[in-house]
């Protein structure tokens, strides 16, 4: 699991698509009384154990902005 704090740019040299998988998000208040939005992916059907949690990160307001940002600026304000 990982929250993020920040976001960069990088330029890769090789990129690939990766195969479909499953998302759950969830929005909760931490102990510091903040809200963070939680994102889990999930396993695909290939892996030893399926549909079993892969990935979790979560954001915090400032991250979650920054990722709004970049959506916006990449695929358009929705």
């Amino acid at each position: 699991m990982a929250l993020v704090t920040q976001i960069k740019k990088t330029n890769k040299s090789r990129h690939t698509i990766h195969k479909p998988t499953t998302c759950d998000y969830s929005i909760f208040v931490g102990d510091d009384g903040e809200q963070y939005l939680q994102i889990d992916t999930y396993g695909s059907s290939e892996r030893e154990l399926a549909g079993k949690i892969s990935q979790s990160i979560q954001f915090n307001r400032d991250s979650a902005s920054q990722l709004r940002a970049l959506i916006d600026n990449h695929f358009g304000a929705g």
